[in-house]
């Protein structure tokens, strides 16, 4: 499924820092300034994006529940631990490839 992204652009504006590839093996970036407008358009793929959930006892998610205001009110409180991350593959050579990510850098007039 493919659709338009209604919310704020992906935009660089010209002299902002930002992270262009090296073009080596270990995916490398340098910090550089933006010679020009810059919007970026991502098409990401279903398994680019890999969610891990960890725990320190249990369960995945955590619930307390207390009572306060002498014992008139019952408050709850709900905690987790995630985290969120590229998913990226070494090849045969070595050289890093993103899985399933399509980034394209468009110069744009405003």
């Amino acid at each position: 499924m493919v659709r338009k992204y209604a919310g704020m652009p992906i935009r660089f504006y010209q002299g902002s820092k930002v992270l262009v590839s090296e073009n080596n093996l270990t995916a490398t970036t340098k910090e550089v300034a933006a010679a020009t407008n810059i919007d970026r358009a991502m098409l990401l793929g279903a398994q680019a994006l890999a969610n891990a959930y960890g725990q320190k006892a249990g369960g995945h998610f955590n619930m307390v529940e207390k009572k306060t205001d002498m014992d008139n009110r019952t408050e709850i409180a709900i905690s987790w631990i995630n985290g969120l991350k590229k998913i990226r593959f070494p090849e045969k050579s070595g050289k890093m490839q993103d899985h399933g990510v399509i980034a394209v850098d468009t110069a744009v007039k405003l």
